[in-house]
């Protein structure tokens, strides 16, 4: 036996369809699968594991011959309780699923419910699909990312949302390239038992075809922003398809239906907020020599850990802000213009605080830059500077509940023009400036 030992091993490896290389154990590959997909994965630890496991030692003795130990008194197997199901889910709601929970054995039994969990929506949004009569899809890629969204509507007008899948790092970000991850999510999510722990997988997982054409055939739109890359891989994804993909002849467009690219209303109405800014001179200077300046008092604030504990220290000690929480921060990000308009209203609701740091700055860095700076905002505040802020912090943030309902997964196209009329004519520009 031990010649046989030392001739036999129960590891193996094996290539998948996919070309992905993969170890496990041979005797149990049946059953279990290949249980290690990687070197680093494939570790001392987890072999000693799997060949201390009762399953595995009765597979060995059958592979030498000999008869396997009788069955133990096993305990019964009990289904993860409905609390712990929830517990899960609203950790998987916050991105917050840890490997480890109390009253969850191990990261094995995770990984099963979370994939139960997600498996059960896919379910749900493939039987919508089947009976969807027009179907928009809702792609964004950004740093090597692409996620896919649907929305579809079945003859009874029913509207159903929800997620195709997402792609990192494994695709070209070309148009081309946009186009190919784009079938591939669509097959994948055609594909019962997408995600599966690859220890419990059996067989190979058969795409539905059927389900697949049908979506195909019912894809009328796609919405992208305003990226080249996403727009290009629209309008490839409609033309004949002459490169060779899985399930789709060569010539054929891989949506043949397509007819309408819709731009991202929320990149575009972010506008609203850039534009009326330079509408007018005074109103321009007065902005960036409040907030978005380089010598500006709230970016000085921002970027000194000093300067942002004075401020800190003052909101909590103020008695006049207009709200009732301390603020903790001006956050005033330049490369996202959106969020300038939270320093901006705080600067207004607490004017208390700046003014507070400003003297503080004076006072305890006197002949720096900093200094300076405040000297010369505590010199130019006046009624008018302190009105016109308040009108400028208004004014941004009702285009930023704009830019808000825009940028909401159920927004609805048709009540555009509704909230447009609603949030009154901008008087910071006229058409012209946009």
């Amino acid at each position: 036996m031990r010649a046989l030992e030392e001739r036999t091993s129960w590891l193996d490896w094996h290539i998948s369809s996919d070309g992905r290389c993969t170890f496990g154990c041979r005797l149990c590959a049946e059953t279990a699968g290949f249980q290690f997909t990687t070197r680093d994965q494939c570790k001392q630890s987890k072999l000693e594991r799997h060949a201390d496991n009762e399953q595995h030692k009765k597979n060995v003795c059958r592979a030498l011959g000999f008869e396997p130990p009788a069955d133990s008194e096993e305990k019964p197997v009990v289904a993860p309780s409905k609390a712990t199901f929830q517990e899960v889910f609203q950790r998987l709601q916050k991105n917050t699923c840890d490997r480890f929970m109390d009253g969850v054995a191990a990261e094995d039994k995770i990984n099963k419910i979370q994939f139960t969990i997600v498996e059960t929506a896919r379910a749900s949004w493939r039987r919508a699909l089947a009976e969807a009569v027009s179907i928009s899809l809702l792609r964004d890629e950004r740093h090597k990312r692409v996620l896919l969204c649907f929305r579809s509507a079945d003859a009874s007008g029913n509207i159903t949302e929800g997620v195709v899948g997402q792609l990192k790092m494994s695709f070209s970000s070309t148009a081309l390239g946009l186009a190919e991850a784009t079938h591939r999510l669509l097959r994948e999510f055609c594909t019962p038992g997408t995600g599966v722990p690859r220890r419990h997988r059996g067989g190979e997982m058969v795409c539905d075809e059927t389900l697949l054409q049908h979506v195909r055939a019912h894809v009328h739109s796609t919405c992208v922003d305003a990226a080249s890359n996403e727009v290009c891989a629209t309008f490839d994804t409609a033309a004949a398809w002459a490169l060779p993909l899985e399930g789709l002849p060569p010539g054929e467009a891989l949506f043949p239906n397509h007819q309408l690219v819709v731009r991202d209303r929320a990149h575009g109405s972010r506008r609203i907020l850039s534009r009326p800014w330079t509408a007018d001179r005074y109103l321009n200077s007065l902005f960036q020599s409040l907030v978005s300046g380089p010598s500006s008092l709230v970016q000085l604030i921002r970027h000194s850990m000093d300067f942002s504990q004075w401020y800190r220290e003052a909101t909590a000690q103020s008695l006049s802000k207009g709200v009732s929480t301390s603020f903790q921060n001006l956050r005033a990000a330049l490369h996202r213009f959106e969020s300038l308009v939270t320093p901006l209203s705080r600067f207004v609701l607490d004017i208390e605080s700046i003014l507070a740091v400003a003297n503080r700055i004076m006072e305890e860095r006197a002949g720096t830059h900093a200094a300076a700076v405040a000297a010369d905002f505590l010199e130019a505040l006046d009624v008018e500077l302190l009105v016109s802020s308040a009108m400028l912090s208004d004014a941004g943030d009702e285009a930023l509940q704009l830019v808000r309902f825009f940028d909401s997964d159920s927004t609805d196209a048709a009540q555009a023009n509704g909230i447009m009329k609603a949030g009154g004519t901008c008087v910071l520009c006229s058409p012209e400036e946009f």
